[in-house]
């Protein structure tokens, strides 16, 4: 399976998810899925995410821009 397979089937997984829950906010944020879309940042992500796997804050770099996100598992 290729690394963006398995970046967009955890997104589809995490959103099938979230819709479930009732909230005022999105769980998943405009923001987050336009970083999605961005094939630099999605393997940046893949990288510190899915191959260093590590609980904490993680910062992608997003046309010269620092995103952090926090990574619970």
């Amino acid at each position: 399976m290729s690394k963006d397979n398995i970046i967009n089937n955890l997104f589809r997984v995490a959103s099938n998810m979230f819709t479930q829950f009732n909230t005022e906010e999105p769980l998943v944020s405009d923001e987050t899925k336009e970083i999605l879309n961005n094939e630099k940042a999605k393997h940046e992500l893949y990288k510190k995410i899915i191959d260093n796997p590590k609980s904490g804050e993680v910062t992608v770099n997003v046309e010269g821009k620092e995103v952090k996100f926090l990574v619970e598992a």
